[in-house]
């Protein structure tokens, strides 16, 4: 398994939009849908500072990811673009993989 891990501190003014938007439901997710190897998506709120979240995007493999990469990157850019105003600061936590 393969994971994806993104920080976010949403807008105070678009917190209910952003988590539609990033939840395992939203946009993000749906456009993760079309590509082979997607699992899921989940957001979840920190217990000590409820104004980060993280996404934990799931593939079942590094390779689908950077395939879905290639095949959608404008899509990918454009939801990026139009998501801007939601959140006031993101940054990439990391790539991971299961062991063992």
């Amino acid at each position: 398994m393969f994971f994806r891990i993104w920080q976010f501190r949403p807008n105070p003014q678009k917190i209910s939009e952003f988590v539609d938007v990033y939840g395992p439901n939203g946009e993000w997710a749906r456009l993760f849908r079309l590509a082979n190897g997607f699992v899921e998506t989940e957001l979840v709120q920190s217990t000590s500072d409820p104004s980060v979240y993280l996404t934990i995007d799931r593939w079942t493999d590094q390779e689908s990811w950077e395939a879905f990469r290639v095949a959608y990157a404008v899509d990918y850019t454009a939801l990026d673009k139009k998501c801007e105003s939601l959140t006031t600061d993101e940054r990439e936590i990391g790539n991971f993989s299961t062991t063992g």
